[in-house]
């Protein structure tokens, strides 16, 4: 799969200037390691851990030399004698800025600023391939059956919510090179096999986002530079999941902020820190408060998130009824809008259908939010088998 990418799907005007300021300062700091090899050697602790390369004494050394430079540069990244966030700032604004291309296989460099995760075989599933396995649905369908028979055992509902990749929500900004395949998907399969087998309706929330981005021109639902949905797709999601209960979930105007830094795409192209993010955050403090499992107050960050194990949220103001949601990191952006709907809410990060958990938790209604991705990368029976 071609990495080049148009000079119109860059995402920052500045990564040409700043990738000659990189180029240069490669060559110095490259000369400065030139100079190195004839000086006197360093401390012994210093030319153990980062020796120099030796000097070539002809032609056939070329090979070597160039591997022992190698090495001898990213010893002293790695040991704080050069920074390593700067050498992939300087890589980074080299390799878009010159040459036009993501410097990081997993990220795509997408028009408008817009970054997409594309490691793990993604770029075949955006384009739908490879084809869907024999057997795959049924183990799918089985999962949605268990669900249903769980639900039914307990008589609480069981919702099922599969938030979309950023690329099934705005598509348009993937790079030419990574268009879309039209028609039949994986997602699009195991989305009807929910539909017929479980009681509660189950939406396809690429369709519904996909519809409130043309209701809400200008509204953001994604981060541009992280691989989640913000806090306001999010909000709009589960507003769509937990319809067919007959149940509303109020979403508040949010206001737009800068949180001063941007998210997971950006950092492994090593410009955190250099890119900014806006972020919806709500008007005014909530009514609920989160715990996390060692009691600590516990502060919902949808950029560059890091799994946690479980929180607990309370709202004494709001409806009555307990949530238990078993998710990824797509259940992150949903804990504002949910903890603000219901009364009492368990956020457990676990692919696994936890039967020993819900008896102990005792919810009132179960939520599953998986991320799409998912569904290429991981064996669908691993969570049915987590479920038995």
């Amino acid at each position: 799969m071609p990495t080049d990418l148009p000079r119109d799907e860059q995402p920052l005007p500045f990564v040409f200037p700043a990738a000659v300021l990189g180029l240069l300062s490669l060559l110095a700091i490259g000369l400065a390691s030139m100079v190195d090899l004839f000086d006197d050697p360093g401390l012994a602790p210093e030319e153990t851990v980062a020796p120099m390369p030796s000097l070539m004494t002809g032609a056939s050394d070329l090979p070597a030399f160039v591997a022992a430079s190698k090495a001898y540069l990213k010893q002293h990244a790695r040991n704080g004698i050069w920074l390593n966030e700067t050498f992939r700032d300087i890589d980074s604004a080299v390799k878009i800025g010159l040459f036009g291309h993501s410097p990081n296989d997993a990220v795509a460099l997408g028009k408008d600023g817009f970054l997409f995760y594309m490691s793990d075989g993604l770029r075949d599933f955006v384009q739908g391939y490879p084809a869907i396995p024999e057997g795959y649905l049924g183990v799918w369908a089985s999962f949605f059956d268990r669900m249903a028979a769980e639900s039914s055992a307990r008589d609480i509902p069981f919702l099922f919510a599969l938030g979309p990749n950023k690329n099934s929500v705005y598509g348009e900004f993937l790079p030419r090179w990574l268009a879309e395949r039209r028609g039949e998907t994986r997602t699009g399969a195991v989305m009807e096999m929910a539909r017929e087998h479980l009681p509660y309706e189950t939406p396809d929330l690429r369709m519904v986002l996909a519809a409130k981005r043309g209701e809400l021109p200008g509204t953001p639902l994604y981060h541009k530079t992280d691989t989640h949905w913000n806090r306001h797709g999010a909000a709009l999601a589960m507003q769509a999941v937990f319809a067919p209960l007959g149940i509303e979930i109020p979403v508040p105007e949010m206001t737009v902020r800068s949180a001063g830094r941007a998210g997971d795409l950006a950092r492994m192209l090593g410009w955190q820190n250099r890119l900014s993010e806006e972020v919806p955050v709500f008007p005014e403090p909530p009514d609920f408060q989160c715990l996390s499992a060692d009691g600590t107050v516990f502060t919902v960050n949808t950029l560059n998130i890091f799994p946690w194990t479980r929180i607990v949220c309370r709202n004494e103001n709001a409806r009555s009824e307990r949530l238990l949601v078993l998710m990824d990191s797509f259940g992150v952006a949903t804990v504002p809008v949910l903890a603000n709907t219901f009364g009492e809410v368990h956020f457990v990060w676990t692919n696994a259908m936890d039967m020993d958990l819900v008896d102990r938790i005792d919810p009132d209604i179960v939520l599953k939010v998986l991320v799409e991705r998912q569904l290429h990368r991981m064996d669908p029976s691993r969570i049915l088998k987590d479920a038995s």
